[in-house]
């Protein structure tokens, strides 16, 4: 195992932001997948983490707790069991893709930055915009 931490990505299709994947999600969070990655045993030594992508950016990671052999219509899955904090991370472009990947370059984590007025998150591209400017 390389130093290195392992992360996976994903496609969180149909959410247009964090809190939509958070009630999709429930009190129990999971993912069923066709396979079990190769490198799972890696991803759980090194605190591996889910990065969700949603509206093509990059927006939050859950950590991996497990990986479990679960039974769809007869057809063998594999369940991925995630904390249930989801972290906000810096906004990364990312273009469509189908399945999992894998993910050793990964944003960093940050804090939400709150607007002055009513205390909701600044949106991501004006999250991004700041850190390009390196306002942050």
């Amino acid at each position: 195992m390389s130093n290195q931490t392992i992360h996976l990505i994903k496609l969180c299709v149909g959410a247009k932001t964090i809190d939509d994947l958070r009630a999709r999600q429930g009190d129990e969070p999971y993912h069923i997948t066709r396979t079990k990655p190769k490198r799972a045993d890696d991803i759980l030594a090194c605190g591996g983490s889910m990065y969700w992508v949603i509206q093509r950016l990059i927006l939050c990671r859950q950590k991996i707790l497990r990986f479990e052999a679960v039974s769809v219509d007869g057809t063998e899955k594999c369940k991925i069991v995630f904390e249930n904090q989801i972290i906000p991370v810096t906004p990364w472009p990312r273009k469509p893709f189908q399945g999992w990947r894998y993910l050793e370059d990964a944003p960093s984590d940050i804090e939400r930055i709150m607007t002055d007025n009513d205390n909701t998150p600044l949106p991501a591209s004006l999250s991004m915009a700041l850190d390009s400017f390196g306002v942050r």
